[in-house]
């Protein structure tokens, strides 16, 4: 499993954050799968861990497009799948997201009101 320990922070969510994901690209190319659940276990600026009884490949060439919603607003994030543990009926994904300052900034800002909702 990959660590990245120069990001600012990771928060992680007890209950998991329930969550939706599709494939969206293929070797570059656009493609449009059918929609799979999840279950966010810990999100950062620029990485999410999430949970899936759906087996998925680490590495391969394909983008995801994650599905949440945090504070009642409906984030959607894109990137790719970097490493998976488990096995037999649910697998655990390391996902790393695509550089963008922006939605870096609007996960930051949620995850600031949500842990001030949550306290």
């Amino acid at each position: 499993m990959k660590y990245n320990r120069n990001e600012a922070f990771r928060f992680s969510f007890s209950p998991p954050l329930p969550g939706f994901f599709s494939i969206i690209k293929v070797h570059n190319q656009d493609y449009e799968s059918r929609i799979g659940t999840m279950s966010v276990l810990d999100i950062s600026p620029r990485g999410v861990k999430f949970q899936s009884n759906l087996e998925l490949h680490e590495n391969a060439d394909f983008e995801l497009l994650l599905t949440l919603k945090l504070n009642g607003h409906l984030i959607e994030l894109q990137g790719k799948v970097i490493w998976k543990q488990g096995g037999s009926s649910s697998y655990v994904y390391g996902f790393t997201l695509n550089e963008d300052a922006r939605l870096e900034e609007v996960i930051v800002r949620e995850l600031k009101a949500y842990n001030k909702g949550n306290i």
